[in-house]
């Protein structure tokens, strides 16, 4: 009878197993740990400690040193670290006295909770993130979010992840070898100076007060607060690594389903939480010793007196707190449902770290586990910890090419920033050897063609030569000759090349001949040494060009050029301005300045050549103190800068081109070589140009500036908007004329952006203001404004004195091109005919200087019609010299031998204006 019992259960054991459907009850814990920001450390914890021993371990068992406690008991450690990856461990103590059982403390939060989160398992989840799961049968949860079922389970989450930043310092002697021996290599392209005068800020040293430490009474210590520097060897770098941890030695990964497999017997990890046997129960298991078992704690083994001891899973009913299932332990009638075992938690440690190693070009080998994670390359966590064995327990793959890195580029290893003295160095004899030769010139070999030596970097003791004046420059010239420049004296030409002298040996001589300065130079001009005729004070100054050599002679006011001969190219047309506006202002208050041929640092002259437009360029950075501050302000050559007297013993440091106490005297003008005259002035002031074939490059505000770069963008310089403005006399010969009307010819085009060959020609457009002048006479500022079409009343109300009381509204008139004015006339507010104060007509006397004179005694005004800037082309009209009220009675007409019109647009950006003709109607006025 209990045969048949058995064998009847065993039927309906194999019926229920027949009935029951496939399910998937492994789980994978899958991460993304994105360390986002740094936390700063806890004060009352400690945070420096002694490695008392580190090892690193691989994919294997590792025992570690045994080592004895505070207490005296000896401990042993084995490390489980299979099929994981490599890592390092270490044991600390704390200093020599607390022994070796504090080490780095746990990360928790005020209420004693851990703050890294990041290890969960599915109940874990659902109970902080969907908790209306955790109700056993209810069906309201949020399904997008994580909950039991098969693809609720496959729901994201975000949790809270923390680490120790650890940095390991080892005490390693000669760690660089020799001091001269470092390889220096740049951090930042600026020059960094300790200010030893304040506390607070960049580069200033900030004190620290410790007291009274080691007997030393008021102990400061002085801090360098410097700005971030980048460069250097080291970068900040954003690091990934994978973290695996498998629950089991082996686990089940493509093998056809009901495969027997016992979680219980490969435990990777002393006691995993979840586990399961997927061996069928069988009748036989209902047994004696199974039911003993059932009340004892013996070790499970995932077999037992009833199939619930096959396997013990994370759902619904499981009780954290007691780690037991409330009844009725597992949902589903025949089978188990939404229940989950683990067999592995991984995850990507994702933070940033320094490192000498550039890891952003990390590689990926040919192998599916031969890649990293990145967070904006490749994120496929799902391939990464894919739990095939073969990629899984793989580990991490690193793969760098090491000659991209700074440490290891070509550059930095061959090649070193700056050196230090050799271990011979004693500076106080060295200070007796400093040498300087700013008037010689040493050249190296000639460079022979197949030879397999760099001839040019063979510099021989010989082949040197010394001149009586400082060098300022050196150019080639024609074919094999050198054109020098000197800052106080003439120029020279050397021509032809060193002659290759050879012995019976067929090799040159050692020590060099000085061959290619024996020939007499040439010598450009034949003035006398003092007059220093044709010097170059400026090595930027010096340019070569298609159509010749110029260069800038810049203490003398001029500018000369080489081709056929010297010319002084200056005196055509603006030899007295070059000698007024060429020479530094700045010398004149600071005559010991020393960044003199420094245009971007201090003051300085460059020149530079438009290969496209075949126009010269010369330019010169300035500055002049202002009146105000006359004998106010020094310059300190120690920290580079101009100190301000400001009463009281206190000065006030600033630098060179401050708005409040500097003009700027810089300029800008162009040069046609083709048809030897001065073109403009420009209000683009490079501190250098950059030579190109085929764009023309300046450098300015730390930043480097194409210009001429788009067709239709006119006077826009660095970003600012610049008036364009011409200037034009009006000649009448050496007969007197009155004006009655200017007529000019403008045409306006703008430009397709597409290829800036296509343009309209826009109807109306004009300049903005107008300035008629001669030396005696002059109109204000003009505002143009077109003639009203088809508005008679509109137009009898000008001209008009403008809103701001400062220049008249007149109407211009335009006709095919020709533009015509004719509403001004003459607004000085006093000639200076009759004394301030007199009546007109004068009466009878008195006069001066004595009885008999026929000049009226009394102060006569005098004022400028223009104020001229500092750079000597940007000027102003003299408001105190201009009366825009003047009546009617008194408004003359412009009466001159040679009157001048200036005319401008404050902002032209998109407009091409071009100004051919210029026309005016004069009646003859004899007297």
């Amino acid at each position: 009878m209990l045969f048949y019992f058995l064998e009847g259960m065993e039927n309906a054991v194999s019926t229920i197993y027949a009935i029951l459907r496939k399910r998937q009850y492994a789980l994978e814990l899958v991460g993304h740990g994105d360390y986002d920001r740094f936390a700063v450390p806890v004060n009352n914890q400690y945070k420096r400690f002694v490695m008392e021993a580190g090892q690193y371990v691989y994919d294997q068992l590792q025992a570690l040193p045994d080592y004895t406690d505070s207490t005296g008991t000896i401990r042993k450690y084995r490390i489980n670290n299979l099929k994981r990856p490599k890592i390092v461990v270490v044991r600390t103590k704390l200093g020599n006295t607390a022994g070796t059982t504090i080490g780095p403390h746990f990360l928790l939060n005020p209420n004693g909770t851990s703050v890294d989160q990041s290890l969960m398992t599915l109940g874990y989840a659902i109970r902080k993130f969907n908790p209306v799961a955790m109700i056993p049968g209810a069906s309201t949860f949020t399904p997008n979010k994580v909950n039991w079922t098969d693809l609720g389970s496959q729901n994201n989450f975000i949790n809270p992840i923390a680490s120790h930043y650890v940095g390991l310092k080892y005490n390693i002697q000669n760690q660089y070898g020799q001091v001269d021996t470092v390889q220096q290599v740049q951090a930042t392209p600026c020059e960094q100076k300790i200010n030893f005068t304040t506390t607070i800020g960049e580069n200033a040293l900030s004190p620290t007060f410790f007291g009274t430490v080691c007997n030393s009474i008021n102990f400061t210590q002085q801090k360098l607060y410097t700005p971030t520097f980048f460069g250097g060897d080291t970068y900040i770098n954003r690091f990934t690594e994978k973290s695996i941890m498998p629950f089991f030695y082996d686990w089940l990964y493509d093998v056809p389903d009901n495969i027997e497999w016992n979680y219980y017997l490969n435990q990777m990890i002393p006691e995993p939480r979840f586990m399961i046997n997927s061996q069928p129960w069988d009748v036989s298991e209902f047994n004696l010793s199974n039911l003993v078992q059932l009340f004892t704690n013996n070790p499970a083994t995932g077999n037992g007196l009833l199939p619930s001891s096959s396997y013990f899973l994370d759902n619904v009913y499981y009780n954290k707190t007691t780690n037991l299932h409330i009844p009725p332990s597992y949902p589903g009638f025949f089978g188990v449902r939404n229940s989950y075992f683990y067999t592995a938690a991984c995850g990507i440690r994702d933070f940033f770290v320094e490192s000498e190693v550039l890891v952003d070009f990390r590689d990926k080998g040919t192998f599916p586990w031969e890649v990293a994670y990145s967070k904006y390359k490749y994120t496929d966590l799902n391939a990464l910890f894919d739990s095939n064995p073969q990629i899984l327990a793989k580990g991490n793959y690193y793969a760098y090419d090491y000659s991209l890195s700074a440490i290891r580029f070509l550059f930095n290893q061959y090649f070193t920033a700056g050196y230090l003295q050799g271990v011979t160095y004693d500076p106080s004899i060295a200070e007796l050897c400093y040498t300087s030769f700013p008037n010689r010139i040493a050249y190296s070999l000639q460079q022979q063609t197949d030879s397999n030596v760099d001839a040019w970097r063979t510099f021989l003791p010989l082949n040197i030569v010394d001149f009586k004046s400082k060098l300022s420059s050196v150019k080639n010239f024609a074919k094999t000759g050198m054109f020098i420049t000197f800052e106080n004296d003439s120029p020279l030409i050397y021509q032809g090349v060193d002659t290759i002298e050879l012995d019976d040996s067929g090799t040159k001589v050692l020590v060099g001949d000085g061959g290619l300065f024996d020939q007499t130079p040439q010598n450009l001009v034949v003035a006398e040494k003092p007059y220093e005729y044709g010097s170059s004070q400026n090595k930027y100054g010096v340019i070569s060009t298609p159509a010749g050599l110029y260069y800038i002679s810049q203490n003398q006011g001029k500018i000369f050029s080489y081709a056929q001969g010297l010319q002084e190219i200056s005196q055509e047309g603006m030899k007295w301005w070059f000698n007024e506006f060429l020479p530094y202002k700045l010398l004149v208050d600071f005559p010991n300045y020393p960044h003199t041929d420094n245009p971007v640092a201090g003051i300085g002259c460059n020149a530079s050549y438009d290969n496209s437009s075949a126009i010269l360029y010369f330019s010169k950075r300035d500055f002049r103190l202002k009146d105000d501050h006359k004998n106010k302000v020094t310059y300190d050559p120690v920290y580079d800068n101009f100190l301000v007297d400001i009463g009281q013993t206190q000065e006030l440091a600033i630098k060179l081109g401050d708005p409040l106490f500097f003009e700027d005297a810089s300029w800008t003008i162009s040069y046609d070589p083709k048809s030897k005259f001065w073109i403009s002035f420009h209000d683009w002031h490079p501190n250098f140009y950059l030579q190109s074939k085929g764009i023309f490059l300046t450098t300015q505000k730390n930043g480097i500036w194409q210009h001429a770069a788009k067709c239709n963008d006119f006077c826009n310089y660095y970003g600012v908007q610049h008036p364009f403005e011409i200037e034009l006399p009006v000649v009448t010969g050496q007969n007197v004329n009155t004006i009655k009307s200017i007529e000019y010819y403008l045409e306006c085009y703008r430009r397709d952006n597409r290829i800036c060959f296509d343009q309209f020609h826009i109807l109306d457009y004009n300049f903005d203001r107008a300035v008629i002048f001669n030396s005696e006479q002059v109109s204000g500022y003009l505002n143009l404004n077109l003639y009203p079409k088809n508005d008679l009343p509109l137009a009898l109300q000008y001209p008009k004195l403008s809103t701001n009381q400062f220049g008249y509204d007149i109407l211009y008139a335009k006709e095919e091109q020709k533009y015509r004015i004719n509403q001004f006339w003459d607004i000085t507010r006093d000639r200076g005919e009759f004394p301030t104060g007199s009546t007109y007509p004068p009466n009878g006397g008195p006069y001066q200087p004595y009885p008999d004179s026929t000049v009226l005694l009394g102060n006569y005004q005098e004022r400028n019609i223009w104020v001229t800037a500092a750079n000597g082309y940007l000027k102003t009209l003299n408001p105190s010299n201009l009366n825009y009220t003047k009546s009617e009675l008194q408004r003359k007409k412009f009466r001159h031998s040679i009157n001048f019109i200036n005319l401008s647009k404050a902002d032209s950006r998109t407009v091409n204006m071009i100004l051919k003709i210029i026309n005016t109607k004069t009646q003859y006025s004899p007297r």
